[in-house]
Parts: structure tokens; C-alpha cells; sequence
């Protein structure tokens, strides 16, 4: 066991499994064998091999050494528990693709019926949708999502921690109590400021404002505010990316853009680094007016980081690290 071999193999299972994960998320591949990539693997992913990169760490004064040996480290321990439940994660993103809603009449893939949700304009047809799609979600895939959390808890403490805090404190040498304090500061100082304007958007909304009869439905209507659609239409959303990146003085060449509308695609937007720089997947599901060009282009900003990766670069600081970075 040494550490170019580790980095080596963990390298292959992060790349082959990115790809799957990409693949199920557009659409394209309902089902998925995670639990196949992880098998290949074999013993790198073990307490054993956990073990051997955190006595390196201890042992190591190099502070440079020091942050490659955590990085190992923290996404070592992230693929060891995706592996551990590969079996599971498998069939919750099968179900996830293949879960279908009824509504009015018309059979609905569970993903894309939020997309319905969004654009649903009536009040109580909002909050029926959302109550069907949350009876269905938690009869057929929550039952796979609780046992899969079950199993990873129990991962955590076979690897030595008492619960993920301490995991994620070691290997991203943070204080994450600390974290979590200033986050409640956070929302008590601006918890009155929200409410106030939570107010003025629920009233052009659904003209009731911030009430006590106020559901998650109506905030749903807040964020898909319809009102500047036309100044947003689905066909210049591409060129408008080209030309707002292009003034950038970069280009969206070695990018791969997906579009594309399909029934198991997942609406959330997102980039697949799956091998920086030279493989970066950026994926949409257009649903129309502002929240298209605000996700795309959010999510060309990271795909523009990823493809200006060295190719030299460490292998781990292209898959591990500072997630403020990419987001700034």
C-alpha cells in the first residue's frame, strides 16, 4: 500500500463514477450500478486504507503535505461511505427516474412535476401538486433514503468517529460548532428583514402576504415570480451565456452544454466535473423566465473555473477543497 497508488485508483472510481452520477442525473441512464464501480475498487476503499492515509497525517510536519495527505483523507473517507452504500444509492436513483405522479389525468415523471409545480399558477392546484409529489416521494423513495442515512451513521462510528460532525471536522480541519453558532447569529439578525420582505413578495404573489395560513406552496410562487417572463424567453438563453461569458473574454467551447428536456431529468441545475479540464458537463432543465438564466449562468461560472484546471494539477485539489472558491 503507498500513496501514488491510492491517489492513482481513486482517481479512476472518481472519474467512472461522476460520469454515472451525470448520466441518471440528465436523463439519460435510468439505472445506475454505483455498487459495480465502487467492487472494482477492491481494498481502497477500507478502514485500512483510511487508516494508513491518516497515520501519514499524523505523522507528516510538511504543511503543504499536510493539506494533500487531509485532501486524500476527506475524500478517501467520502468515497469509503458512498461505496458502503452504493447498493442503496443505486436503487434510490433508479426509483428517483423511474417514479411517476398521475395528475389531471396525465402520468408525470416525479422529477419534471416539480417543474409543473413551479409554472402552476393557481393557488390550491400549487398545494394539492406538492402534496401528491410529497405522499409519493415518502411512500416510494424515502423509505431507501432513511436506510441509506441508517447505514451511513453506522459507517461514521466504524471508522472511528463519534458522528459526522467529528468526520467532517477532521478532514476539512475545521471547528464546525463554531460554524453552526455564527449561522444562528446569522438568522436572528436578519430574521426580522426577511419576514419583512418575504411579506411584500408573498403579497404580490398571492396578495395575502406572511400570514399564519402562509404554505410552502406559496413560497414556491415567490421564487418562480412570473411577472418578467417575456424579457426572458427560452431561446436566447444560450446566446446570451455566449455573449456574457465571451465579454468575459472566455469561451464555452470545451464545454459540454445540455439542454436538452427530458422526462427523468433532474431540474436542478449543475456542472459535472468529471475530469478537469477536459471533460465538464453543464446541465439545465429549462423552466422558463429568470430562474434559466440565473442558474446557467451560475453554472457557468464553475464550469469556466474547471476548465481552466491545470492539467497538471494534483489530481485531489480538482475534486476536494474549499467549496467557497468555486462558488466566488
Amino acid at each position: 500500500m503507498n500513496l501514488q497508488s491510492i491517489s492513482e485508483r481513486l482517481e479512476s472510481y472518481l472519474i467512472e463514477s461522476e460520469d454515472l452520477y451525470w448520466l441518471n442525473w440528465v436523463g439519460l441512464k435510468d439505472e445506475i450500478d454505483i455498487e459495480a464501480v465502487a467492487a472494482k475498487a477492491g481494498d481502497l476503499f477500507s478502514i485500512e486504507t483510511i487508516e494508513f492515509v491518516r497515520s501519514k497525517l499524523q505523522n507528516t510536519q510538511s504543511t503543504e503535505e499536510k493539506h494533500i495527505l487531509r485532501s486524500i483523507l476527506g475524500q478517501l473517507t467520502l468515497s469509503f461511505m458512498e461505496s458502503e452504500g452504493s447498493d442503496i444509492q443505486g436503487k434510490i436513483l433508479t426509483r428517483e427516474a423511474e417514479t411517476t405522479v398521475e395528475w389531471e389525468g396525465e402520468v408525470i415523471p416525479i422529477r419534471s412535476f416539480g417543474v409543473r409545480i413551479m409554472n402552476q399558477q393557481d393557488q390550491q392546484k400549487r398545494r394539492d401538486m406538492i402534496a401528491l409529489r410529497e405522499k409519493t416521494v415518502d411512500e416510494i423513495i424515502n423509505p431507501l433514503k432513511r436506510e441509506l442515512v441508517e447505514k451511513m451513521f453506522l459507517t461514521v462510528r466504524r471508522m472511528g468517529y463519534k458522528n459526522y460532525i467529528e468526520l467532517c471536522s477532521e478532514t476539512q480541519d475545521r471547528d464546525f460548532h463554531a460554524f453552526a453558532q455564527e449561522m444562528r447569529r446569522f438568522l436572528e439578525d436578519t430574521e426580522d428583514i426577511y419576514r419583512k420582505y418575504l411579506d411584500a413578495y408573498l403579497k404580490k404573489a398571492n396578495g395575502l402576504g406572511l400570514t399564519t395560513e402562509t404554505h410552502s406552496s406559496d413560497l414556491t410562487a415567490v421564487m418562480r415570480y412570473n411577472l418578467f417572463d417575456q424579457h426572458f424567453p427560452t431561446d436566447t438563453l444560450v446566446p446570451v451565456l455566449e455573449k456574457t461569458v465571451g465579454g468575459m473574454g472566455f469561451a464555452l467551447d470545451k464545454i459540454h452544454l445540455d439542454l436538452e428536456d427530458r422526462p427523468s431529468k433532474k431540474p436542478r441545475p449543475c456542472v459535472s466535473a468529471v475530469n478537469p479540464p477536459d471533460d465538464v458537463r453543464l446541465t439545465i432543465y429549462p423552466v422558463g423566465g429568470l430562474e434559466d438564466y440565473s442558474g446557467l449562468l451560475h453554472e457557468a461560472g464553475h464550469a469556466i473555473h474547471f476548465i481552466h484546471d491545470e492539467k497538471d494539477l494534483n489530481f485531489i485539489f480538482k475534486y476536494w477543497g474549499d467549496r467557497g472558491f468555486t462558488e466566488g
